[in-house]
């Protein structure tokens, strides 16, 4: 039997667990202000005071350690997938204790493939545009901007970046869509579908934890949690999901 504790949890324990780890060594730099900035003047003040200007040179190591070997973004290559897998697991795993298995969650249709694929260069089309044109804008970079590894090692991040997007694009539609859409329908008993929209597409965007990200990617969970409503497949959502990231993750 459904409970809501185990459903919430599914949908929000990931975006917690990535928060604090993206988060938590934020804070941990922040007293540095900005990072390198604060260490730098406070080795500077230190070198003023002390006649030394090694305390300079010191301040300066030390943000540049924070900066790039304390906490490289790139580690979000490592443990977001991570996170997805054990998730996929764990809603994969309580769906089949309802009778739903996987195969039901994903429901391929042989008969609408061509309107899944026709739905599939839509969302891939409009949701990279808005990307593009809305959130790079606001956010001042593309998302490979933020990968160091996309740059120091390309040929490598060609293999790592369409790997990322396969995973997130299979799980986070299974997760936040399959499972969390049709479980959180059998829990709610008064307008269902609008709850089980809302509530799932609130879940996908604080997995995405960055503030400008959470708006956009909210707005997208309501138009794929209303298609899996709709349609009862995720085929369009996991290839169009995917096509995205990895349009996203190869084009500066």
């Amino acid at each position: 039997m459904a409970r809501w504790s185990l459903v919430l949890a599914v949908l929000f324990v990931p975006a917690a667990i990535h928060a604090l780890l993206y988060y938590i060594p934020v804070f941990l730099i922040i007293p540095s202000l900005g990072r390198e900035s604060m260490s730098s003047i406070l080795g500077f003040i230190l070198s003023v005071y002390y006649g030394n200007y090694l305390f300079y040179m010191v301040g300066i190591t030390l943000s540049y350690f924070y900066l790039y070997i304390f906490y490289p973004r790139d580690l979000e290559l490592i443990y977001i997938p991570i996170l997805q897998i054990v998730f996929l697991i764990i809603a994969v795993r309580l769906s089949s204790r309802e009778g739903i298995g996987l195969r039901d969650l994903i429901a391929h249709k042989r008969e609408e493939l061509k309107f899944n694929v026709l739905l599939t260069i839509l969302l891939t089309v409009g949701i990279t545009l808005s990307l593009y044109f809305i959130l790079y804008p606001l956010y001042g970079m593309s998302f490979r901007a933020t990968f160091s590894i996309s740059y120091s090692q390309p040929s490598l991040w060609f293999v790592i970046a369409p790997t990322i997007a396969i995973i997130a694009g299979i799980a986070e539609e299974i997760i936040w869509r399959g499972y969390g859409v049709t479980m959180v329908e059998k829990l709610t008993k008064t307008r269902k579908a609008l709850k089980a929209i809302l509530l799932t597409s609130l879940a996908f965007a604080v997995w995405h934890v960055w503030l400008f990200h959470i708006p956009l990617t909210f707005v997208i969970g309501i138009i794929y949690s209303y298609i899996y409503v709709k349609r009862r497949t995720l085929v369009p959502l996991i290839a169009a999901h995917a096509a995205v990231d990895i349009i996203t993750f190869l084009i500066p």
